[in-house]
This record gives C-alpha cells, structure tokens and sequence, in this order.
C-alpha cells in the first residue's frame, strides 16, 4: 500500500486541525440563523477566537487516547465524559443525566433522547478517529461508533462513523469526490446516512449548488437548527461542490444554520486531504495558533496551539497504526506492549421503548471472550443481592456471543430514578468481573379524565344544502367534533388526593402512568379520539426548599398547578419539543403536589416533563436533574 512519511502524516493532521479551527471560528458568530446569507469573508471574521465544542470534545477524547491508548470502550467514554465535561445543552445534557443515573452507551446515546438523538454533536467530532487510524478506516469507524452512542443513535452515529472514515481515507486519496464515495462502503447501505449522502451527491450531478441548497432546506429542513440530516447534507453539498479547494469553507459559511460545524467538517477534511503546507497562507495566518478550550471541559490536557494538538494527535497515531500492524506511516518505529483485553462487555435494552413503560424487559449482553475460556457464568442480581438468573456458556468456537436476560421490572414503591441491578461475570468458576446495569426509571403519574363535552354551538346543520335524509339529525361538523371547555372546572386541584383514595367511585376514567422518558404517553391509557379535557397528578419531595427549572413540552392548551396555585399557563398550540413551555418555580421542602391540566383540540395528546437544576443561570445552561415525579397516591 501507499505509505505517508512522518513528516507528511504530521502535515495532514496539521492541515485537518487548521480546517477545523478555521470553520469554528468562521461560523460560531452566526451559528443558530436558520436562513442563507451573503457574509463576505474578511479578516475582521477572524479579530476573536471561539472555544467550540466541535474541537473542545476532540481534545476530551485525545485525552482519554492519551491516557487508555487503543483499549478504549463504552465504558471509558462514559467516565471520562461523565467526569470531565459539564455542557448542559440539548443531547449532550441527556446524555449526562443518562451516565449520571448509570446508564452506559450505546443506551445512554438513545435513551429519552427523541428528540436530539439525530443532532450534531457528534458528528462534528469525527475527525480525531480517522486521524488516528489514516487508511484504517475499518478501525476509524468502530471508534467513532463508541463515540457517538454516548449521546446519540441511529443517523448521527453512522453519520460521525461515515465523517472519520473520510477523515481516514483522505489520508490516501485526493479527490475529494473519490473519498465521498469510498467512505460509503463502511457504513450500513440500508442507513439513512447512506440513502442521504447518495441523493445529494444525485443532486449535485444533475443541478448546481445554489438549486441543490434549497432542495436540501425543503427535503431535510427542520425547525431544530441542530438537526444532523439537514446539517450534513449541507457539509456534503460543500464538500461535492468544492474541487478539493480549501476555499469551500465560504461557500459552506453562506448556508447559515448549524454553521460552524458545516464549516468545520469540510474544512477539516478539505485541510487533511491539502495537507498543512498547501493551504493558503492568507487562510493559516487567519487561523493562527492559539486554541481556546471551554471552560466547562475540566482537568484533562489541553494543548496550547494547534502544533501542540498536532504533535499530539501525531504521537497516538503512531501507536494506533503499530499496534493495528498497519504500515501506514513509513517511518514509524513506536515500541509498543499493550496485551488484548481479555474481554469486551456491552448492554443493551431492545425492548425499551421511549414511548411506553413496559415492565416486562431484556438486559442484553455483547460479550466478546479473546481468553477462550472453558466455561463463563453470567449471574444477573436485583439491588437487594438477590438473584435473578444465571446463564452458563461453555466453550465454543466463537469468541463473540449474546446473553439475554429477561427481567420483569417491579413496580416502584418508593421513589427511585433507576432500576439498578448487578451482572456478575465468572470464568471458569472464579469471578471475572462486576457490572453495574441500571434501567431508567422517569417517574409515575395518576391520569384523571379524559373529560368530553359535546359542543352545542356545531349541532344546527347546513340550510343550503341539507346534510341527512332526516332534518332531525345534527350536522356532520358537530357528530365528528366537541368542544373544549377551558373555563369549567371539571374537577377541584385541591381535591386530588381525595378523589384518588376512592378510584373506584368516580364517574370518570383514573389510571396510573409509569412514564419511561420524559414523554408521557397518555394517548395509550384511553380510547377515543377528539376534542378532551385532562389531568396528570403527581408529588414531587424534597429534603429542602428549591428552585428548579420545569420544563415541558405539550401539544395541548396548558395549565400547571403547584401545591393547588396556578403557576403556568398557556393557551398556544406549540410543537411539542422538551422546552416549549418553561418556567421557574420554587418547590417547598417535603412533598409537593404537581397537577398539569391539558385542554386538547387535535386527536393526538403528547406531553413532555422533566425539571432542571437551577442555579442561576438560564435553563438552556443548566443540567437536566435526575429527581422524577412519584405518585404518593
């Protein structure tokens, strides 16, 4: 195979880490601009450097490298992000509440995540992997695939792995459309990825760019600026558009919306593939060298200047392509003693379904034994030591194997944000190894209602042209709708409790919801369609007095009590996303009572609830609290 010499593998990375700098700063003042633009590029766009999240959890993860080397795993992102960074913000923040109630990637990646699953976040962080791995690109992909699960799943994870392979193969190739192409061929052919990067390119070879741009808007836009699909597809129309120019990066910053990550992508792998020293200067002189790393990334390695993280990121891929025993570098003579790991463990939840808390559920185990043992035992304990099942697997003549635990998850009797279990791996009859695997638990809810009233005002029918055979009959308008009363009070707040010590007695439908994201189904806990009224009640302790964030989405007209007071309310139909509707509220110490009241007009009813930690900042800023309501009733 071709071989890249220090000297050139130095210079590409160089050339990548430039390109991503560059976007960063470039596109980080109009980040969130939801329209095209004009901007004409000068050096006053350059006057201040940013720190970006785009490089600053690189940086995080070249730590990590720098201290684990090659064995890294779902569970060494999970500390290391868990430890060191403090972004609240969108998946990132799910994700943070996920690993700090223990849940591990690829579940923390996907679990309540709906709605930022498919974001940018990872994604603009590919390039590292490639980097790491040039020409490995196999290898570029499964580690980018670890990455991204932590706070993603589905197309933003193929979309990272699809990135750092290009990163990877541009190592090698220099046309760019050549290294689109390739890349496509290590990830999954039925992907949405896959299917996204073969339309645009379709559209590239039939229209030009400006014509491709609002095709894009109009087939992927979305009202989240973050949202990958659209995002990528406008990083893949630079990159298709750009004759392997390094200049495409203006054209990139003219596509407005997640910006500086457009920007970024394509001028870090336009930078690896041109190489440091082919860049124009007028490009690296506005770059510069200083690098900015947040504030909210604490206590890891941060270099300097971009020949610091260069030299760096050089000296791990030494050690990738050695131990990988690929001769990519020519001149690599790294010495290295690092034994497999004698084992891999992954978990996942195939039955957990965001919308619907089922108890019935099956703690899947990926085990990957390199030792060949005889005998392996895998025990699968409750939080109280008691045992759940054992499963024995003797030796065969495969090294990878699956281990299905079916639990049935018991009904909570007191709060608790996590069904925690422990999963006890031994070989041989010795005891391997302990891993904790906890289920999510968001809390449980008493549904009230739903209550219907028709609505008079719609029974006379149309006098022109008469709707039925009978005159007697109502229109057809009235048989198909009702009404929505916000004025009367179907039930009194403050007689909650009372009505709920005696379900049995009340002439309107009470269940009990056990939420299993932030997202309450309610639509699954009764029938009808159309027009309602409804209440959800549930108790919220705390051992002080405290001020929270409450953060809701709805698709309902919506009213929120507190301890019986009003403390919310909206009569605007929203989309329903998790902070359409928030607000500050201080809760008392000991038990609160929480009522949300939602008046709906269409057949779907979706609310969203979840709270967060204040602590004086907004609640954009502010990390998701792991405290879920417990219906005490």
């Amino acid at each position: 195979m071709t071989q890249l010499t220090y000297d050139k593998y130095y210079d590409k990375v160089l050339g990548g880490w430039v390109g991503k700098c560059a976007g960063g700063i470039l596109g980080a003042p109009i980040e969130g601009f939801k329209h095209f633009n004009d901007i004409e590029i000068s050096d006053k766009l350059f006057e201040t450097n940013f720190a970006n999240d785009d490089l600053d959890l690189q940086v995080l993860w070249l730590d990590m490298v720098m201290k684990k080397s090659v064995h890294i795993n779902e569970k060494d992102f999970a500390e290391h992000w868990k430890n060191f960074v403090g972004f609240p913000w969108n998946e990132y923040g799910i994700a943070t509440r996920n690993l700090n109630i223990g849940i591990i990637p690829p579940e923390s990646g996907r679990l309540n995540n709906y709605y930022w699953k498919s974001s940018m976040g990872c994604p603009i962080r590919s390039e590292l992997w490639g980097m790491l791995c040039p020409g490995i690109p196999e290898k570029a992909a499964y580690y980018a695939g670890l990455d991204g699960s932590l706070d993603h799943s589905g197309f933003s994870v193929e979309a990272e792995q699809y990135f750092s392979v290009c990163a990877s193969i541009a190592f090698f190739e220099t046309d760019i459309m050549q290294v689109l192409r390739k890349a496509l061929g290590y990830i999954p052919k039925d992907g949405s990825m896959y299917a996204l990067v073969i339309k645009v390119l379709d559209w590239c070879s039939q229209h030009d760019a400006e014509k491709v741009m609002y095709k894009i808007k109009s087939f992927y836009g979305d009202a989240d600026f973050t949202s990958a699909p659209m995002n990528i597809a406008f990083t893949i129309l630079t990159l298709a558009t750009s004759n392997t120019d390094f200049n495409c990066i203006a054209q990139a910053l003219h596509m407005g919306h997640d910006s500086d990550c457009i920007v970024a992508t394509a001028g870090a792998l336009i930078g690896i593939i041109k190489g440091y020293e082919n860049i124009p200067t007028l490009w690296k002189e506005r770059v510069g060298e200083e690098i900015l790393i947040s504030e909210a990334i604490i206590d890891i390695y941060k270099p300097a200047t971009i020949f610091e993280l260069t030299a760096a990121t050089c000296k791990e891929g030494m050690k990738f392509c050695q131990y990988f025993d690929h001769d990519a570098i020519s001149d690599n003579h790294t010495v290295l003693n690092i034994p497999h790991p004698p084992y891999q463990v992954k978990v996942e939840f195939p039955l957990w379904d965001d919308s619907y808390f089922v108890p019935h559920q099956i703690i899947r185990i990926y085990f990957t034994d390199k030792q060949n043992s005889s005998k392996l035992s895998f025990s699968l304990k409750d939080d109280q030591g008691k045992l759940i099942n054992k499963i024995d697997k003797l030796k065969t003549d495969s090294d990878d194997f699956i281990i299905d635990f079916e639990v049935n998850l018991p009904t909570p009797t007191s709060y608790k944000n996590a069904f925690r279990y422990q999963l006890l791996i031994a070989q041989d009859d010795v005891q391997l190894h302990e891993i904790a695997v906890n289920m999510p638990y968001y809390g449980s809810w008493a549904l009230l209602g739903p209550f219907i009233e028709d609505d008079k005002k719609l029974i006379p029918c149309d006098e022109t042209y008469p709707e039925h055979g009978m005159s007697s009959m109502p229109s057809t308008i009235y048989m198909n709708h009702d009404q929505v009363n916000i004025q009367k009070d179907f039930i009194k707040v403050n007689t909650i409790k009372e009505l709920l010590a005696d379900r049995a007695a009340q002439p309107f439908h009470i269940d009990t919801i056990h939420a299993s994201s932030f997202n309450i189904s309610v639509d699954k806990f009764f029938y009808g369609k159309g027009e309602k009224t409804l209440f959800l009640y549930s108790n919220l302790t705390f051992s002080s007095a405290i001020k929270l964030w409450v953060c809701m989405g709805c698709t309902s007209y919506l009213t929120v009590f507190v301890n019986g007071k009003e403390v919310y309310k909206s009569l605007e139909i929203k989309r329903c996303w998790p902070a359409a509707h928030v607000f500050l509220q201080e809760f008392n110490e000991g038990e609160n009572e929480i009522c949300i009241r939602l008046d709906t007009l269409t057949d779907e009813t979706r609310i969203e609830f979840g709270l967060k930690d204040f602590k004086g900042e907004h609640h954009h800023q502010s990390q998701w609290s792991t405290i879920v309501p417990f219906l005490n009733y």
